[in-house]
């Protein structure tokens, strides 16, 4: 009785813990924790800056969910790459890429191309 009572215990546990998801993020969710992090990491503090910033990062997201394919996400990191270029000084920029540099993998073939702005 004791070793059913604890198997029909483990069962309703086991049960709960599998039926619990976690919770999707939206693209803005995204975009905020993402802008946020660039405000810190680039030291940003105009108002428009940040603000166009989160809008680039919320149309990226939004694209980036809608595509499937490697080739299109590397695409897009480009596109994205070029606008953000656009809206950072070239400090920044180069602040950005030095970043980007010290955390993508060490591995040759799995680096994205970002390039110094000119």
């Amino acid at each position: 009785m004791k070793r059913l009572f604890l198997f029909s215990l483990s069962v309703v546990i086991t049960g709960m813990l599998f039926g619990q998801t976690a919770p999707q993020r939206t693209a803005e969710d995204e975009a905020r924790k993402q802008t946020a992090m660039m405000i810190r990491d680039l030291c940003l503090t105009d108002s428009l800056q940040k603000d166009t910033l989160y809008r680039l990062h919320v149309k990226f997201a939004r694209l980036r969910r809608q595509l499937s394919s490697r080739y299109d996400r590397s695409a897009t990191h480009h596109l994205f790459i070029n606008e953000l270029k656009g809206i950072l000084t070239d400090e920044q920029y180069r602040r950005f890429v030095r970043l980007q540099a010290d955390s993508l993998p060490r591995h040759p073939r799995r680096r994205i191309g970002i390039k110094p702005k000119q």
